[in-house]
């Protein structure tokens, strides 16, 4: 299952990550002959991917659908694997190996293997590929092809063209039996070494040859003692603790500090998606967007004052029906009841012609909501040039203004994925 990075074509036993959507996830599948893949999009055939070039687009049986094959890698294993522990995902490991100065070479201890996650990010990190030749770098094999067994016990590596060491460490037997095996098929048998063992009472049992500790334990306060004795003395050492809860971090940095670590400080890895979009209205310029703004301001400050000047003639016409029938009710008094109908109903017409409030039956009262007013005298308010459009008996007022080339931006989601865990990191100065 191994897969050599210096082969364009899948063939028969490799691992593969079969990609078929973003909001799925990749399946790994080792290419057999005969066997077939079955998914949402159809049905692909193993013998169609052998002989294809790693990244090829392959359509179903149906031509219905289609996927695309992917050669492996870290980031690629990460979102795909069988899931065995809580893992690491690619923010946080590649934070961890840019804060440990790892470099092709080092030598770094894992404590805690788990799924594997992290592991073959570090192998990747610290490994190096045959010398440099044939336009090919010399970190080029992501994951060369090993078919020797793994190293069973820490401390018995073998020389190879590997000069940097991942020395993994796990307490759960069947975890390490599974780990083993998928290390042997990927190919890092000569980059890592794993071991069934409990850090924590036992130690490493490594000489001070490592360049960074990482520690992924639920008491890792318990081990650092033992990574000191495992880190080089001559040059400054680092170290990195992952702990889930605040609790842990307080313990570790007391361990820490206890144990001549210094520059201690904790970090908190959160993502923030950003989605890129092309507006569908071209962005305007920001003097049109003043001036619109100012003509708004100023059809409300006028109908504001049209609101005032409503409201004191209503008040002042009220005003004047109460004083004409208070003046009527006292003319009745002083005369007969059949002469008083004749009066106030003459009264009444008389009034009603000389009310200045009435005198032009046919005025319009302004409307808080219409759009048509008149500016006061001397006012500057203009209305943009516009278009009526009529469809189906819909009326729409529609602004005229020049065509603008559309602008690519981005916006953030509104929340960020979630907290995972704290890391907490630490420098071990030289102790010669």
């Amino acid at each position: 299952m191994a897969t050599s990075a210096a082969r364009r074509e899948i063939l028969e036993g490799d691992l593969i990550i079969v990609f078929a959507s973003r909001d799925r996830t990749p399946t790994p599948l080792v290419v057999q002959r005969g066997e077939k893949l079955i998914n949402l999009f159809g049905m692909f055939p193993h013998d169609d991917m052998i002989g294809r070039p790693y990244g090829s687009k392959l359509h179903s049986s149906n031509k219905k659908g289609f996927v695309y094959l992917l050669r492996p890698s870290p980031e690629l294993w990460t979102i795909s694997l069988p899931h065995r522990t809580q893992i690491l995902y690619a923010p946080d490991m590649s934070f961890i190996v840019m804060k440990l100065n790892l470099s092709p070479g080092a030598h770094v201890i894992e404590a805690g293997t788990g799924s594997g996650s992290f592991t073959h990010f570090l192998a990747r990190t610290v490994s190096r590929g045959p010398p440099a030749g044939g336009g090919t770098g010399q970190t080029h094999c992501t994951w060369p092809t090993r078919t020797s067994a793994l190293t069973p016990m820490v401390g018995q590596a073998q020389a190879s063209d590997f000069d940097g060491r991942v020395y993994s460490f796990e307490f759960h037997a069947e975890r390490v039996e599974k780990a083993r095996v998928e290390f042997a098929e990927h190919g890092l048998d000569k980059a890592v070494v794993l071991a069934h063992r409990n850090v924590c009472k036992s130690g490493f049992g490594l000489d001070p040859t490592c360049d960074a500790v990482f520690l992924d334990l639920p008491a890792p306060w318990e081990a650092v003692p033992h990574a000191k004795m495992a880190l080089r003395t001559d040059i400054a050492t680092r170290i990195c603790c992952f702990s889930p809860c605040i609790e842990q971090v307080h313990r570790t940095v007391a361990a820490l500090s206890e144990h001549g670590f210094s520059d201690i400080t904790m970090y908190e890895s959160l993502v923030r998606t950003h989605e890129s979009l092309t507006n569908v209205a071209p962005l305007e310029p920001i003097s049109e967007v003043v001036e619109r703004i100012q003509q708004t301001e100023s059809k409300r400050e006028l109908r504001r004052q049209l609101q005032i000047q409503q409201s004191k003639l209503e008040r002042e016409r009220r005003q004047a029906e109460k004083e004409a029938q208070t003046q009527g009710a006292a003319s009745a008094t002083n005369d007969r009841p059949e002469e008083h109908a004749v009066a106030a109903s003459n009264k009444d017409d008389g009034e009603a012609n000389a009310n200045p409030f009435e005198s032009v039956p046919a005025k319009r009262k302004a409307t808080v909501d219409d759009d048509t007013c008149l500016p006061p005298t001397g006012s500057t308010v203009s209305e943009p040039p516009a278009e009526m459009l009529y469809s189906s008996g819909f009326r729409q007022k529609v602004e005229r203004r020049p065509v603008q080339q559309a602008n690519v931006y981005s916006r953030p989601y509104p929340h960020m994925r979630g907290h995972t865990s704290y890391l907490t990191f630490a420098t071990l100065l030289p102790r010669i």
